[in-house]
């Protein structure tokens, strides 16, 4: 029970990485419109996806490594939202960034 319990788990938070990377990618596929290029949207969004490992160590932490390891998360958001159809299977959940504002079909997620 407990391992079908943390399979259910995973894959809820792989299907909201997806959902959530594919509709990053919409955006930043259209960059020429949007002025909005993976870089600038992981730059954006990273402070919101990642918890900073700084804040739980000591409050002596460095600013600059502070700096660092927000570069990091960001490289890793722009680097899958540039390549959110190689890593999501294209087809398994095509037009997921057409309705990224819209609620799940009920019993989805379940």
């Amino acid at each position: 029970a407990a391992c079908s319990l943390v399979l259910k788990v995973c894959l809820l938070l792989s299907r909201t990485l997806e959902y959530l990377m594919r509709h990053l990618a919409c955006p930043a596929g259209s960059c020429s419109a949007t002025n909005m290029p993976a870089k600038n949207l992981a730059i954006v969004w990273v402070p919101n996806l990642f918890r900073s490992q700084q804040e739980e160590e000591s409050a002596c932490a460095s600013g600059r490594a502070a700096c660092m390891e927000l570069q990091r998360q960001s490289d890793v958001v722009e680097f899958i939202t540039d390549h959110t159809d190689v890593l999501f299977c294209s087809s398994s959940t095509s037009g997921i960034g057409d309705g990224a504002g819209e609620r799940p079909p009920a019993g989805a997620l379940s």
